[in-house]
């Protein structure tokens, strides 16, 4: 499966566009859409990227993110990949290939991986995130077929 339109539009609000290099809430160098900057991405931190370059980041990264979940051969309907799309690309690949939420997938429980989304709320410390948590809810509104918000 691939993100719909409305999934790209989704992760976009929830990321937020900045031209400039930041550091994110864990320290972590960011640019774009959310994209953190590696080495041969053509980033350099203090310089600026266009609109049409985060778009290309952000393309390349949901390519990953798509792929962790495409790779566990799940029943997912568009919603659903495109909620958990969102979550793989912020919480990252490792992380869901080692949650609860991947093991109750692919036993079927997508009600029960449903309500992991929540469970997820807590960056960079052991206190709940309200605007991670915003999000995770949104996400999980997202899975259950209940709209796309951003």
């Amino acid at each position: 499966m691939k993100t719909s339109q409305q999934g790209i539009e989704m992760i976009k609000s929830f990321e937020g566009f900045r031209t400039m290099p930041y550091q994110d809430g864990v320290g972590k160098w960011t640019v774009g859409y959310g994209h953190m900057i590696v080495s041969g991405d053509g980033c350099v931190v203090g310089s600026p990227i266009t609109m049409g370059q985060a778009t290309a980041l952000l393309a390349r990264d949901l390519f990953v993110a798509e792929h962790a979940i495409n790779d566990n051969e799940l029943s997912l309907t568009q919603n659903e990949f495109d909620a958990l799309v969102s979550f793989v690309y912020n919480v990252g690949v490792g992380n869901f290939q080692h949650s609860t939420m991947l093991q109750k997938l692919k036993k079927g429980d997508n009600a029960g991986a449903s309500n992991e989304f929540p469970k997820w709320d807590h960056a960079p410390s052991d206190h709940v995130n309200s605007g991670i948590l915003k999000r995770r809810l949104a996400e999980q509104r997202c899975f259950r077929g209940e709209g796309y918000v951003g």
